[in-house]
């Protein structure tokens, strides 16, 4: 059995990027109303809201559901980091992804809503 560690400071920075480029489609979108990257629903409400908190997230869908539609549809980084250790880097060190188990270590309480 192997036990190895990561943090989530790549994963922020995928999540930065992501949120960058829905950003920028959303912003395409209503400016020109043509479609580059996403799915056809994609939202388009501005101004855009972050998502990488599961905290916010959760306080903006009790207190201000009216706000859901500007919330990022990106993954946490933790999220990030469960995805591509699971789906990417097991396969590329011939782990089953069944077989891996990701845990993480968190200073928000909040972040154990996303397990």
């Amino acid at each position: 059995d192997n036990i190895y560690v990561f943090d989530t400071n790549f994963t922020a920075d995928l999540t930065i990027i992501e949120e960058g480029n829905e950003l920028l489609e959303r912003l395409r979108r209503v400016l020109t109303g043509k479609k580059m990257l996403g799915p056809d629903h994609m939202e388009t409400a501005l101004p855009m809201i972050t998502s990488c908190s599961p905290g916010w997230v959760t306080y903006c869908e009790k207190n201000y559901a009216d706000l859901i539609p500007n919330v990022s549809s990106c993954k946490s980084p933790q999220q990030m980091a469960g995805s591509l250790i699971k789906h990417f880097w097991s396969k590329r060190h011939g782990y089953e992804p069944a077989n891996v188990i990701s845990i993480s270590v968190m200073p928000c309480v909040a972040k154990k809503q996303e397990a």
